[in-house]
């Protein structure tokens, strides 16, 4: 069973009064304001690895955080940050937190992004390690020469006007997520990007049918059938390239079901394999007949099998008459089905 994008507020762990809660601690109205602006200070400065604790355990975070990870609720905007080379966030979590018009670069993150919001927000060189966004929601943002390693996950996020731009990931990214047609994903790198402490020396094809397949449902969540057919195909060419089970089967995916039919959704293919085949007919049968005009409608009477061959034909070229017209049944049939099932399911 497939499960599809589900509106976030519809989600069973989407709880509005902890939203409520965590998003109004840091308003000045309720006593919030020295500790975003200290926060917010740190975080400027380049956060690191359990850059709360000192304030958690003896300063003005002690009763104010959850515990020294706890994020949630924090709204940003307007910065501009050029983190140091370090781990930046470790382990904290910006649940029901707001990003807006601003830029990071170089950051590292391991985090948890649980219904999240980012309008407008930039990552350029970032690392993502084991981050997690669930139900968060993305519009006009950008993910620039960043690394997505070690179990990173997008689950049932939204996207609109966001781009995905020279990046690397060996896994699947997305699960049940939504793009609207303004969301644009390049293809992934098969090196590290951002991450120059160590160098990817092998990467792994395998993921990658179950990558595009992702982005496909993706974009028939939100009904954008061009492409969710672009990736489709590119879903089932990568299972063909790179998780076949043998030369057999990957001859056969990619002549007979990738060339002719382009998996079922590019009938026109076959349409040219068929003018393709009545075209080198007509090239041999000019042999035997020595008119163009009618060696070709010689090969189209026998490609659509609607008439008898001529009676100069020997016996070899009875033989190319009757070969041409099983090609011909079996060329017309994968074009009628392809072409039906393009006008009829959407795609």
């Amino acid at each position: 069973m497939i499960v599809m994008f589900i509106p976030i507020h519809q989600l069973n762990l989407y709880n509005t009064k902890e939203r409520i809660k965590y998003s109004d601690r840091w308003e000045p109205i309720n006593g919030g304001e020295e500790a975003y602006k200290l926060v917010l200070e740190k975080i400027r400065n380049g956060a690191g690895e359990d850059f709360l604790q000192k304030e958690y355990e003896y300063g003005i975070l002690k009763d104010f955080l959850d515990d020294m990870y706890d994020l949630r609720g924090i709204t940003i905007t307007g910065e501009e940050i050029d983190f140091p080379k370090k781990d930046n966030f470790e382990n904290m979590d910006f649940s029901y937190s707001h990003f807006y018009h601003s830029e990071f670069k170089n950051g590292y993150f391991r985090c948890s992004f649980k219904f999240a919001k980012f309008h407008k927000v930039t990552f350029h060189n970032c690392i993502f390690h084991n981050n997690v966004w669930l139900g968060a929601k993305f519009e006009k943002c950008k993910f620039i020469n960043c690394d997505f390693i070690e179990g990173c996950k997008l689950i049932n996020c939204s996207f609109s006007n966001t781009k995905f731009k020279h990046f690397f990931t060996e896994e699947n990214l997305f699960s049940d997520c939504k793009f609207n047609s303004t969301v644009n994903i390049e293809e992934p790198v098969t090196y590290f990007v951002a991450h120059k402490r160590s160098k990817k020396s092998e990467y792994n094809y395998s993921f990658l049918s179950d990558f595009y397949n992702s982005i496909r449902q993706a974009f028939k969540a939100a009904n954008v059938y061009d492409k969710e057919r672009k990736y489709f195909f590119k879903s089932k060419q990568a299972g063909t390239n790179h998780n076949n089970n043998g030369l057999i089967d990957y001859l056969y995916k990619k002549f007979l079901i990738e060339l002719l039919t382009g998996y079922g959704i590019k009938p026109f293919r076959a349409f040219g394999a068929g003018i393709l085949i009545i075209t080198v007919f007509s090239f041999v049968y000019y042999f035997n007949l020595n008119s163009i005009s009618q060696s070709f409608l010689t090969s189209v009477s026998a490609f659509f099998t609607s008439g008898d061959y001529p009676a100069s034909f020997f016996l070899d070229y009875k033989i190319l008459y009757v070969t041409e017209g099983i090609f011909g049944w079996f060329i017309l049939g994968l074009y009628l089905t392809t072409l039906v099932n393009v006008w009829f399911s959407e795609r």
